[in-house]
């Protein structure tokens, strides 16, 4: 049975309405779908492609943390901004984010401990339990990638899992596909480090749903090889040349945009990839004239303005951490602006801004206007409290 979702993105692409703040505090110890009976999919009418139409909403969720031992999890708590009445505390964890919603703003906040899985927080402030969903009480680690409706899906090892947030009904289950690894993974000149490549099933970096189509559509990767899954269709497209990629988004021009490189091969730029995810080819590739070697993170964002944000964050512990954000389109990819090092280590994009955030930039938030890309630093109303790190904002 063929199986979509009918939406546009797994990001709002022209922001997203109402803000929620994660705080987290430190204690004292610091393939095809198969239907289950009874249960229905959430599925949404799908416009031909994503909107256009930029939003001047603020950010939907901003999560920080004070400094911990990076074992003991912290407490989480989830605060409205402009509310100080919202406070409302959710659980212990190591890192939190908002979960993508396919239908723009985020439903539900996801928090990650130091083992077993994680738990999912609805944004609206009513309740102060996780969402009843069995498969995320299986003690399997798993990582949550998309809502839609009242559904979330959740990968667990070789495959994802649609479920009813509300009932804890399993909708579907999609096995994922196994890869053999690339070429350049077994050649005989290149040493990769760890066990020795073999066909794998990989991490899911991202879920979309397609659209034109409302296929969910999957990016997937294992160390050896990646590859673009349809797990409405059954259709796998591995990509050629690559183990790796970070970072996902749905551009405004309806592409899949993505940076991919090749583990222990340095001599290989980071990559940004544009995906159709009708085809599931690769259509354009962009080189960043980055190595991946130093690199920190990698984030996409779509942007209604300029279609698509890239950022890389590079450095180290006794080096400088610098910032490279770009535009990507079907004309190339553009650098935007020179940012100041030691700022930031993640970005975002809500509205018509970007948002620089993370590490060394510790409470604070900086701000770049897509309109005239003035960066403001320290921007105002998204500090966190002194003390603590801003790890994401959406």
């Amino acid at each position: 049975m063929r199986r979509s979702l009918s939406s546009t993105s797994a990001r709002t692409v022209g922001g997203i309405v109402g803000v929620v703040v994660v705080v987290v505090l430190v204690t004292a110890g610091v393939a095809l779908a198969s239907r289950q009976p009874g249960a229905e999919s959430v599925l949404r009418s799908a416009p031909t492609s994503p909107s256009a139409v930029a939003s001047n909403a603020g950010p939907s969720t901003v999560i920080y943390a004070v400094p911990s031992n990076g074992v003991s999890d912290s407490t989480i708590f989830a605060q409205t901004l402009g509310s100080s009445a919202s406070l409302r505390q959710l659980s212990q964890g190591l890192e939190a984010s908002a979960v993508p919603d396919s239908g723009g703003a985020a439903q539900y906040v996801a928090v990650y401990g130091s083992y077993g899985s994680p738990a999912v927080y609805s944004t609206s402030g009513a309740p102060s339990a996780p969402i009843s969903t069995p498969t995320l009480a299986s003690g399997v680690e798993g990582s949550v990638l998309l809502s839609s409706g009242s559904n979330i899906f959740v990968q667990q090892s070789s495959s994802i899992v649609e479920a009813n947030s509300t009932t804890g009904a399993v909708v579907a289950t999609y096995e994922l596909p196994t890869l053999p690894p690339d070429s350049f993974a077994t050649s005989p000149s290149k040493v990769l480090r760890g066990p020795s490549p073999g066909p794998a099933t990989g991490a899911i970096e991202a879920l979309f749903a397609a659209p034109n189509s409302g296929d969910l559509i999957a990016l997937q990767r294992t160390g050896w090889a990646v590859a673009v899954d349809d797990l409405s269709t059954g259709a796998v497209h591995q990509l050629s040349g690559y183990g790796a990629f970070r970072g996902a988004t749905l551009g405004a021009d309806g592409d899949i945009y993505t940076v991919a490189w090749r583990p222990n091969v340095p001599s290989v730029d980071l990559t940004v990839l544009r995906i159709d995810p009708s085809s599931l080819n690769v259509i354009s590739t962009y080189s960043t004239g980055l190595s991946y070697l130093s690199t920190l993170n990698v984030s996409l964002a779509s942007s209604a303005r300029d279609n698509a944000i890239v950022y890389v964050a590079q450095g180290s512990a006794t080096t400088p951490i610098n910032s490279y954000l770009w535009t990507a389109s079907a004309g190339g990819l553009v650098s935007l602006i020179s940012v100041p090092a030691n700022i930031a280590i993640d970005m975002s994009v809500v509205g018509d801004n970007v948002y620089l955030y993370g590490g060394p930039g510790t409470n604070s938030v900086a701000e770049v206007s897509l309109a005239n890309l003035a960066l403001t630093q320290g921007a105002p109303g998204l500090s966190s409290p002194a003390g603590t790190y801003v790890l994401s904002i959406s």
